[in-house]
This record gives structure tokens, C-alpha cells and sequence, in this order.
């Protein structure tokens, strides 16, 4: 469709699209948006400590090296989880990590990792303390969402936990 600014706008239902090829560009999608959403609750990514552009950067850059840290601390405990109980082929049998445990425990030792002489002893003492935290996986879980009455101002400044 074209706009009155001259630029084209293109509408999902304008496409010759058929759905399993949307389904699957969903899906594809879908771990795109699971992760902002572990950026903006668990790391409090909009939740700035400072009002300059120079904290806020910091603040965001911080964030985003911790979950990619995380994540890959976290994936590398998972898998050892999996090798663990690969032998039982049962679903009641399935655990896994504990994220936001994880992430506490990343926080606290962002500066061994960074400043550390020994980077890969200091990985794997923390996959192994990421490991310990693990929970089981309750298959064909299903609950009813209660929507809370929240304050209109998402954050207060003052209510930032420091890395």
C-alpha cells in the first residue's frame, strides 16, 4: 500500500503468505521476544541508576554483557544437567536451570570474571554453582494470570538494584 509520503507499507494481510510459513517465522520470532522480555524483567533493562547519557549507556552495556555472560554460563550448565539425566528418557525427570538465581549469582562475580588472571577456572566454579540451582520441569503446567493494579511510573530511581 502506498502511503502519502510516497513510502510503501506493507500489512501482513496484503502478503500471499500461507500459514504454516507464518507459524514458523512466528516461531523464529518468538525467542527474539522471550529474550527482551528476560532483558527488561530480569535485568531491569529500562531501569536506568543514572539520569546522564553516559550512566544510562553504562547502565545498558553493563546489562547486556551480564546476559550474554549469563547466558552462556547458564547453557553451558544446562548441558551438563542434560548429560546428567539423559539416561532417564522420562519427562517427569527433566530439570532446569534456576535463570534468575543464576543471574544473581553472575552479577556478584562480574568482577572476578572481568579482572580475573584465571578466566576459565572462575567459569566453570560458576557453571558448577549455576548447576546446583536447578529446578524441575512441571510438564502441562497451567495456571490463570492475575493482573495486578501497578503505579503508572514502571520504575523509581532510587529502587535500582547496583551490579
Amino acid at each position: 500500500m502506498l502511503l502519502d509520503s510516497g513510502q510503501y507499507e506493507y500489512l501482513l494481510t496484503n502478503t500471499n503468505f500461507k500459514i504454516n510459513e507464518l507459524s514458523e517465522l512466528y516461531f523464529k520470532r518468538w525467542g527474539v521476544e522471550t529474550f527482551y522480555g528476560y532483558l527488561k524483567e530480569s535485568l531491569q533493562l529500562e531501569n536506568f541508576s543514572s539520569k546522564t547519557k553516559e550512566g544510562v549507556l553504562q547502565d545498558f552495556h553493563v546489562s547486556i554483557l551480564t546476559a550474554n555472560i549469563a547466558n552462556c554460563l547458564i547453557q553451558e550448565a544446562q548441558n551438563e544437567i542434560d548429560k546428567e539425566y539423559s539416561d532417564s528418557k522420562k519427562e517427569e525427570s527433566r530439570y532446569t536451570i534456576n535463570k534468575n538465581v543464576a543471574i544473581g549469582i553472575v552479577k556478584n562475580n562480574i568482577p572476578k570474571l572481568l579482572m580475573g588472571d584465571n578466566y576459565s577456572a572462575v567459569c566453570q566454579k560458576l557453571v558448577a554453582k549455576i548447576q546446583r540451582h536447578k529446578i524441575k520441569v512441571k510438564p502441562d503446567r497451567k495456571f490463570e494470570r492475575r493482573k495486578l493494579r501497578r503505579s503508572k511510573r514502571k520504575f523509581h530511581m532510587h529502587l535500582k538494584r547496583p551490579f
